[in-house]
């Protein structure tokens, strides 16, 4: 996995205890209001955590996003 900025690394920790929490993973919305981000940024952000392989998501099925187990 490649290095990650501070702002990922914020959303993976918040990604990973909201699905620790409610046992599913948050909406992009749900991330943005914990994080004080815009949903376009939340987005950004979790297509470049999928990108370093942070992250997995299924594309068209919500909140379907989950870390990768290191």
């Amino acid at each position: 996995m490649l290095a990650l900025t501070q702002a990922q690394q914020g959303v993976l920790r918040a990604l990973t205890a909201y699905r620790r929490e409610h046992g599913q993973s948050p909406s992009q919305q749900e991330l943005g209001d914990a994080l004080g981000l815009s949903k376009q940024a939340v987005s950004k952000h979790m297509r470049a955590l999928e990108l370093r392989g942070a992250i997995v998501q299924g594309y068209g099925m919500r909140r379907s996003a989950r870390p990768v187990a290191q």
